[in-house]
């Protein structure tokens, strides 16, 4: 079987979800922490018509839940090894030589889980790959 590849736009978009998602957690259990300027998050929550903060959070906090709960369901699908990879190397912010260390893998096999969960993830989170 042909191994997909992911472009690098869907790829950096996934694994800044994946970082951002223990921030995700704190903002949600603890709320009203505020709301980032709509730079920071992108194209991705739908402007409304209306300039309200208000409105604004709410829809950012919507958007949230939507993330997490994506890769949540995403997360506890992924097997055993594919979990310690996101829970190293994105959750606690590692670096590629410090993830392959840890779970004992080459570089290559580093890019192939890299790429698998990427796409396990990126449909999760329905973009197109």
């Amino acid at each position: 079987m042909k191994e997909r590849k992911v472009n690098k736009k869907i790829r950096e978009r996934v694994e800044g979800d994946l970082q951002s998602y223990p921030f995700w957690i704190v903002r949600l259990e603890v709320g009203g922490l505020g709301f980032p300027s709509k730079s920071a998050i992108g194209n991705e929550v739908n402007s409304n018509s209306i300039d309200s903060p208000v409105e604004d959070t709410l829809q950012y906090e919507e958007w949230v839940k939507k993330k997490v709960t994506a890769i949540e369901k995403v997360y506890d699908l992924l097997d055993d090894i594919e979990k310690k990879f996101v829970d190293y190397r994105y959750y606690q912010d590692n670096n590629k030589t410090e993830t392959e260390s840890e779970l004992s893998i080459s570089e290559t096999k580093y890019y192939k889980l890299r790429n698998e969960i990427i796409i396990k993830f990126a449909l999760g989170f329905g973009y197109k790959i």
